[in-house]
């Protein structure tokens, strides 16, 4: 697959996770969470692993092939087990002649020995995983590419495109989104986050207007006073600031700063 490709999995990847991380946070009155069963399949099938179904228990794991192996049990758990299937279902999903037995038992309410990941570790785990497949490596000749393809949506009015280019460049460089207070559903920003006399601050800042096809860089940065407050990143969307760029002249600059990065290879962030 080309670069683009590569890195279009990747942000594919992280979603999904991130998603699934966040669904652990939406508890019921009882406590208990209930993750985003579709988008952790859809992590694990993106990621390459095999799905088995037996007693209502849906598995899944690189390889079933082994008489032993890594097996994840897809439900409010997230648990990777080391070990055998008929150990697991027998831990997950017993059937009544199976309890009869005390070292069953002991099995169904420890399994702390073949327990090696459990939640959001185990996304974090099949995460990572599928990354350090992937060839994240790029050349010169691949950052022209995206480059183009960016100018010419801008120039098509194809924003999605526009959209997906520049978070690409935003991934290959390390720019993040505003804090959450501060996203605009309108407005697409990136920016650095920085440190303004030991304080949390925010840019320069690149704003794409959805709406106008609007594409602008700011060297504003924005103080730990204001970076949390949408009406600073509207005030710039708005014109109440010169932009320094401006247009296709966005994406020169987003190339030029690629280019001159010490490194040719996507870093793999851990969260």
């Amino acid at each position: 697959m080309s670069f683009k490709e590569n890195l279009r999995h990747k942000l594919q990847a992280d979603r999904l996770a991130r998603q699934v991380i966040h669904s652990f946070g939406q508890r019921p009155l009882d406590g208990v969470p209930i993750i985003d069963k579709s988008a952790m399949r859809m992590l694990l099938e993106t990621a390459g692993y095999t799905s088995r179904t037996e007693r209502e228990t849906e598995m899944f794991s690189p390889d079933f092939s082994g008489e032993k192996s890594e097996i994840l049990v897809l439900d409010n758990e997230l648990k990777v087990y080391d070990t055998t299937v008929s150990d697991v279902l027998v831990r997950k999903n017993p059937f009544t002649k199976e309890m009869l037995s005390i070292r069953n038992i002991r099995k169904i309410l420890n399994d702390e020995d073949v327990v090696v990941s459990k939640g959001a570790e185990t996304v974090r785990k099949v995460r990572r995983r599928y990354l350090e497949g992937l060839d994240l490596t790029y050349h010169r000749e691949d950052i022209g590419a995206l480059h183009a393809d960016g100018v010419k949506a801008l120039e098509s009015i194809d924003t999605r495109a526009v959209v997906e280019i520049l978070e690409m460049f935003a991934e290959i460089l390390g720019l993040t989104h505003p804090p959450r207070p501060a996203r605009l559903s309108d407005l697409e920003i990136y920016g650095w986050e920085t440190l303004d006399h030991d304080q949390p601050a925010y840019g320069p800042v690149y704003i794409y207007g959805r709406h106008e096809n609007t594409l602008r860089k700011f060297d504003h940065v924005l103080t730990s006073a204001s970076m949390y407050k949408p009406d600073a990143y509207r005030a710039l969307a708005q014109g109440k600031e010169e932009p320094e760029l401006e247009g296709a002249a966005v994406f020169d600059d987003l190339r030029g700063k690629v280019l001159s990065l010490d490194r040719s290879r996507v870093t793999l962030d851990d969260w």
